[in-house]
């Protein structure tokens, strides 16, 4: 058997190169190797590239309302909101009940406490006011009325009729102590028959010193102070009591307000008349009764009264009162008819008016007051 060297030759080449190179890398890195005396840990620098940013972010740009985040109404944040229906949930009825006493209510026994009452006797007495005319020796008030002529034939009047004397052929003249001359027939009152004066001699001789007497008269009477009411000194003399306010005024016929005139024979209304009853506690302030009218003509009356049960007195009291004869319209003339006169006219034959107010109460059934450090503002007392 033939065996071909040329054949095995070239994988013994193969086999001797690789040999080699083994032995090539065991002895050329070799290296010597120390033995450390502790372990440590190895380490590594690396390189490392951090980017830096630098932008601000709205909290409301994270609002985001497809996840329930919504920005607020200044839009400086977000809310989350969720929204859901509640399902509808009964409550036992037992959850809800109150437990009250049979009878619906429960009784507390209360201490009686005694509140310092206003002893009857403190409480002023007032007694009825009438203003009414009254006697002055003069024919103005001749019985106890506002006479506007002279009743007695003492005071010649002076009719427009001309009467010449017979005797010296002059017309018949008067100078009135107002100053005034005024020529014609004179005659007195009462009257029997028709007369016809002017609205001038009416007006100075008539009306004008009417008018002069009744305005002094009323206003003498309305300065008239009407003592005021001591109702300081009650709450001063009462524990608890700050102030007394009001005097409540009871029931009864004389608890009322009353303003009567009537006009007389005078051929001219009585004009601006008003009676007026106000209290007050620093001011006038308070109107109780205000009687009012634009006038009252020859033979009709005026009469009101005003009743002031349950009204209350303050501390100041006033009465104010006024009325005036109606002046004739200058340059016309009037006509004064007697009693039962032809026409049907109503009478002047005499010339008077006539006037009552009067104010009265029936007592004091109650007081407001004014309590001291509570929340209370004010109490009713009712007298005992």
């Amino acid at each position: 058997m033939k065996h071909n060297l040329r054949k095995y030759s070239t994988k013994w080449k193969i086999g001797i190169l690789q040999a080699l190179g083994v032995l090539l890398l065991l002895t050329a890195p070799a290296c010597d190797f120390d033995i450390p005396e502790k372990f440590e840990m190895p380490t590594w620098f690396l390189d490392i590239k951090i980017p830096l940013v630098q932008k601000r972010y709205e909290m409301g740009d994270l609002s985001n309302p497809d996840y329930n985040i919504y920005p607020t109404p200044d839009s400086m944040g977000f809310q989350i909101v969720y929204e859901a229906e509640f399902p509808f949930t009964s409550l036992d009825p037992e959850n809800l009940k109150i437990d009250f006493p049979p009878n619906g209510y429960t009784e507390v026994v209360i201490p009686a406490t005694e509140i310092p009452g206003i002893p009857l006797s403190s409480v002023p007495s007032i007694d009825p006011i009438v203003i009414k005319p009254i006697e002055s020796g003069t024919y103005l008030t001749e019985g106890e009325r506002i006479n506007l002529v002279d009743h007695s034939g003492n005071i010649l009047y002076m009719d427009t009729t001309a009467f010449v004397n017979p005797l010296t052929g002059d017309s018949t003249c008067v100078t009135y102590p107002t100053g005034g001359t005024y020529c014609g027939t004179p005659f007195s009152f009462p009257i029997t028959e028709k007369k016809v004066i002017s609205a001038e001699f009416y007006n100075e001789v008539i009306a004008g010193v009417t008018n002069n007497f009744l305005e002094t008269f009323f206003n003498t009477a309305n300065d008239l102070e009407i003592p005021p009411l001591p109702l300081d000194e009650i709450a001063n003399n009462v524990d608890l009591i700050s102030s007394v306010d009001t005097l409540n005024i009871a029931d009864g016929d004389e608890s009322k307000y009353s303003t009567w005139i009537k006009n007389r024979g005078m051929p001219t209304n009585i004009s601006g008349v008003y009676s007026r009853l106000v209290t007050g506690t620093e001011a006038y302030d308070d109107t109780l009764a205000n009687h009012v009218s634009s006038g009252i003509s020859n033979g009709q009356e005026f009469n009101q009264v005003k009743d002031l049960y349950g009204e209350g007195l303050a501390q100041l009291i006033q009465i104010s009162n006024m009325l005036l004869v109606e002046y004739a319209t200058p340059g016309t003339f009037i006509t004064l008819y007697p009693q039962g006169n032809a026409e049907g006219q109503t009478p002047s034959d005499s010339m008077y008016l006539d006037f009552e107010i009067g104010f009265g109460i029936a007592g004091i059934e109650g007081i407001d007051i004014s309590i001291d450090s509570v929340q209370l503002y004010k109490y009713i007392f009712v007298l005992r």
